[in-house]
């Protein structure tokens, strides 16, 4: 990790090297959360939040490790190795609740984009508390959905996919499956520039095939950034 911007008021940019220069985009607008490799150096710091202050302070110099989705669902553990040891960036992209909260093993919460006092939330986003899980209705994974099951009620299932899978008939959950089984996506971005990690033809959407989600992605996020300012 060679710096943290503040690339805006809702997004983190955390530079990495390995190689070549890159970086890791973290947001917490609820609109467009997302965690997205960038491959390009990150530009100039607007002035920086007290969440980014913590970030430059407890990661830089740091390791970025590894990073896992929970189940299906829209939660992300980003692992580090800094100078104070083994550190935990968990992001919650969850609407109007997306936050990014960075947390020791053994839990306790070091910085947050968002503190949540208990007068404000159920579950407290407070300094030195152990973090919680979001109090999430478990379902099933659409791993284990068969044809004819009502998806909806299924982990893993946006109402993109869902139209998707309708669209492509009777392989599409199976195609699904396979994708998440095997890690192997079909990235595409429409002519308006928007990415998704599956083909939109079945959707009759014009796009052509990119190489990486991830930077046709955040292309299109920054894009989009620039014509709200």
């Amino acid at each position: 990790i060679q710096r943290v911007v503040q690339v805006d008021s809702q997004t983190v940019g955390l530079e990495l090297y390995a190689g070549r220069v890159g970086a890791l985009i973290l947001s917490f607008d609820p609109e467009r959360a997302r965690v997205l490799i960038a491959a390009k150096r990150l530009g100039k710091c607007i002035d920086p939040t007290g969440f980014v202050a913590d970030l430059r302070r407890i990661l830089v110099p740091g390791h970025f490790l590894s990073a896992d989705q929970i189940g299906l669902d829209r939660i992300a553990h980003l692992r580090f190795e800094t100078a104070e040891g083994a550190k935990t960036l968990i992001a919650e992209l969850m609407g109007k609740h997306t936050s990014l909260i960075l947390v020791n093993p053994d839990g306790r919460m070091l910085a947050s984009a968002k503190w949540l006092g208990k007068t404000k939330a159920r579950r407290p986003i407070l300094p030195g508390r152990v973090y919680e899980p979001p109090p999430l209705d478990p379902r099933p994974s659409v791993l284990l959905a068969a044809d004819g099951d009502d998806l909806r009620s299924f982990e893993g299932v946006s109402p993109f996919l869902a139209r998707w899978i309708a669209a492509v008939g009777e392989d599409g959950l199976a195609l699904v499956q396979q994708a998440y089984r095997l890690s192997r996506f079909e990235p595409t971005q429409s002519d308006e520039g928007a990415a998704y990690p599956l083909s939109l033809v079945p959707l009759g959407v014009v796009c052509h095939n990119v190489e990486l989600y991830s930077g046709a992605a955040e292309e299109y996020f920054s894009r989009v950034q620039e014509l709200d300012e």
